[in-house]
Order: structure tokens, then sequence, then C-alpha cells
């Protein structure tokens, strides 16, 4: 019985441990700060310097000049 236990905890322990996929990092400098993460694509929104910045999990981005009223990060 004590056989069957360690080999049951030790199968859920390997299932739990090691699946799925790490998610991927999006650069951003350091005083920039994460508006929104979300959608279908993966589309990041952050503010950097006063500029609103769009990208997705692809690498595409675009950068919308003045787009953060305030101008923070």
């Amino acid at each position: 019985m004590r056989r069957v236990f360690i080999l049951g905890l030790g199968l859920f322990l390997a299932a739990c441990g090691g699946s799925g996929d790490k998610p991927k990092l999006q650069p951003m400098t350091p005083n920039s700060r994460l508006i929104y993460h979300g959608g279908a694509f993966g589309v990041y929104t952050m503010c950097d310097r006063g500029n609103r910045v769009y990208m997705t999990e692809t690498g595409l981005f675009q950068v919308v000049p003045g787009g953060c009223p305030d101008g923070q990060p």
C-alpha cells in the first residue's frame, strides 16, 4: 500500500511540474507602464515617455506619439 501511495504521489508531482509552456517575455523599458494585456492575439498596450505603444506577442508594434495624455510612464 505504501508503494502505491508513493508511486501515485510521484506521478502526480511529475504531471503537475512539467506541463505547460512558459509565457513569452515582452521587452519594456524600466520606466514604462503596462496599461492592458489581452485579446486574441496577445496585445500589449503601454505608456513610455508620453508615447502609447501597442505590441503583439508576434513582435509587431505601433507607436502613437503623445498617446498618453499626462506624459508620464
